[in-house]
């Protein structure tokens, strides 16, 4: 009845959340917690790698060709602006990669679940100041992006988040989640928070199993 239900549902759920509260263990476990219980999932971890602002034109030989005038028509461009369109570019791949992982996964029959998404992207340039172009193109990509059906947001104490991994300060940290939950709430996408404090990660996935299959049990009868 289960395998039935999630089948028949597309569901894309992520777990959201700043650098060491548990994501990638609590997706593990969620995943096969998930698949044990009838339900096909797939997780992916989503991970956006830059292009050091550089677009390179193929240089197949010194005789003259269509890229010659590509090349002196982009070197011609004002600095700013070849940084402002391979930001867009890299924002733009990033989506298209996102978009066709949540598609084969959708089409093999499994529900998606995703470690971290653009959302959290986006917070990360931020804290990370990062040029703003960068911020912008990212902004852009997060309103025609794929809405996940749900995203499960694990907070915890910034000081504790921070003991356990301290790529961020406390103050991000702390900025990260208020943050987070402020834009899922503004652009009205679904969460719900799952504190991970004094617990174990198994207890935390067992609560994250929990709300995922609800929702699909829910969806799929309202569908």
């Amino acid at each position: 009845m289960a395998a039935a239900q999630s089948k028949l549902y597309k569901g894309f759920f992520v777990i959201s959340g700043t650098h060491g509260v548990g994501k990638s263990t609590t997706l593990e476990l969620v995943a096969y917690q998930l698949n044990g219980s009838g339900h096909s999932v797939r997780s992916f971890h989503h991970r956006f790698k830059g292009q050091n602002n550089k677009v390179s034109i193929p240089k197949k030989s010194l005789k003259p060709s269509p890229y010659f005038g590509i090349r002196r028509a982009w070197r011609c461009l004002p600095k700013d602006v070849r940084l402002t369109i391979v930001a867009l570019l890299d924002a733009y791949n990033y989506a298209k990669k996102i978009a066709r992982k949540i598609k084969s996964i959708h089409e093999s029959g499994n529900l998606a679940l995703a470690d971290r998404y653009v959302y959290d992207q986006l917070i990360d340039l931020s804290l990370r100041k990062h040029p703003f172009r960068n911020i912008l193109a990212f902004g852009l990509a997060s309103r025609i992006m794929t809405r996940p059906t749900l995203t499960i947001v694990l907070t915890d104490q910034p000081e504790r988040i921070h003991s356990r991994n301290p790529e961020l300060t406390i103050s991000q940290n702390a900025k990260y989640q208020d943050t987070l939950i402020q834009l899922l709430g503004s652009r009205k996408i679904p969460y719900q928070e799952v504190s991970v404090f004094d617990r174990t990660p198994k207890e935390v996935a067992n609560e994250v199993s929990h709300i995922i299959i609800n929702h699909i049990l829910c969806h799929s009868v309202t569908e």
